[in-house]
């Protein structure tokens, strides 16, 4: 195949493309396995709708319900994952296009749906689908409302990090990321409207599940801050090295060293703001739980694998393949 041709195949429709066929293999493979514990217990939830739930804020809740309008089966019920994990691929794949080119976009894409992570996504129903899909739109808005600015931007940024909050608690991480982002790189846009009015409406949107919490006297909050913390803060080394090791695991050895080779690697992109935007959107909630870890006093393992993908996975890939773009015609 010669350089013309190639060009000619890295298209958006053909991206597109490659999605639906993607979206429609897992589709159908999914027919074939039953409900696991976890997807009967948030499909009741769908069929008993509130402002939240004990365990977790609504959002899957609501997907599901949209998706078994004709039919509660495997199919329908985790039709809701296979549209989270496809649509949010493709705001990878733009994400990735505004920030580097065509062929980094591709890059990105093709490794994003070859990673066993993404395998897992198509095929489990659970609050880590809208999670997986809001943190990706809220990553795509937020950057179009920092480095190209605009009412429109800020408010769809507010629109999507509200729509994050709504599917699971951890998500809070993403407004912390932002604060932290401006205050060292652009601290000037924190004195103007747009990015505490993107707040404030994040928070309206959000607020179902703070009056459902106040109707409760406060059950959820309560539950996951017991869930979430240590009474003796123990550290325990052994389940960090288990975390980090889970990482190779995820997103297989190779892809993870390539990150890691990335990150050491290219140590420019601390100056670059938009580089540190993307590195700084996995390195962030990372410390985070890798802290986190020292201290906890319940297996978070899994959900933490659960979590650090939806940042890892969906947005590094167009931080490491940036040099390796220079090989693509």
């Amino acid at each position: 195949m010669n350089t013309e041709n190639l060009k000619n195949l890295l298209t958006d429709k053909n991206a597109v493309i490659l999605l639906m066929i993607v979206a429609v293999a897992h589709s159908l493979y999914n027919t074939t396995l039953q409900l696991n514990v976890d997807e009967a217990y948030y499909w009741v939830w769908s069929t008993k709708l509130q402002l939240s739930y004990y365990d977790h804020p609504p959002m899957v809740a609501y997907i599901i319900k949209i998706f078994t309008i004709f039919g509660d089966n495997e199919f329908f019920i985790r039709l809701g994952a296979v549209f989270c994990m496809t649509l949010s691929a493709w705001y990878v794949y733009i994400l990735s296009k505004e920030v580097y080119d065509i062929n980094v976009a591709w890059l990105t894409l093709i490794t994003a749906i070859i990673l066993p992570a993404t395998s897992m996504g198509y095929t489990i129903i659970t609050p880590d689908a809208p999670l997986i899909l809001f943190w990706t739109t809220s990553a795509y808005y937020s950057y179009l409302a920092i480095f190209k600015d605009g009412w429109k931007n800020y408010l769809h940024a507010g629109v999507h990090i509200g729509l994050l909050m709504l599917s699971k608690y951890t998500s809070v991480l993403f407004p912390g990321f932002l604060l932290l982002f401006m205050l060292i790189k652009m601290p000037r846009k924190l004195l103007n409207i747009k990015p505490w009015a993107a707040i404030i409406l994040a928070f309206i949107i959000f607020s179902p599940v703070i009056i459902w919490n106040y109707q409760h006297d406060w059950i959820s909050f309560i539950f996951q801050y017991s869930h979430g913390t240590s009474s003796n803060f123990r550290i325990e080394f052994d389940k960090v090295f288990k975390f980090i090791g889970g990482l190779f695991v995820v997103f297989t050895p190779i892809f993870f060293s390539m990150l890691l080779y990335g990150t050491f690697k290219y140590k420019n992109w601390f100056y670059d703001n938009k580089r540190f935007y993307i590195a700084f959107l996995y390195i962030f909630p990372l410390i985070f739980f890798l802290y986190y870890m020292l201290f906890n006093k319940f297996n978070l393992f899994k959900n933490l694998l659960q979590f650090i993908h939806t940042v890892f996975r969906r947005i590094i890939d167009t931080f490491h393949f940036t040099e390796i773009n220079s090989f693509i015609p």
